[in-house]
């Protein structure tokens, strides 16, 4: 089963499929599936995976993220900067 986040991060690759899909947690910087995949070879940082259920991540933190930037646009990518906490608030199922 997907997390709210996870299914959030399925809908932009639909609506954004050429674009690297990248989370902005206050300062880390994290993605998901192929965005990880492609993200940790373009900038060399480690890849990894959830043990539960496989999903690949990678992240790194958020002072390199203008640097990030360049580096994947340098190299032919479209990046999605999508402002995580605001994910977690909208998706918040606290009463």
């Amino acid at each position: 089963m997907m997390s709210p986040l996870q299914k959030n991060y399925a809908d932009l690759k639909i609506k954004y499929p050429d674009a690297i899909i990248w989370f902005l947690f206050q300062d880390f910087v994290e993605t998901f599936s192929d965005s990880a995949e492609t993200t940790a070879d373009v900038l060399q940082i480690p890849l990894t995976n959830r043990p539960d259920n496989g999903l690949l991540l990678c992240g790194f933190q958020s002072i390199y993220l203008d640097n990030n930037i360049r580096k994947m646009i340098k190299s032919g990518y479209k990046i999605a900067l999508v402002d995580g906490n605001h994910q977690l608030d909208k998706y918040d199922t606290k009463s």
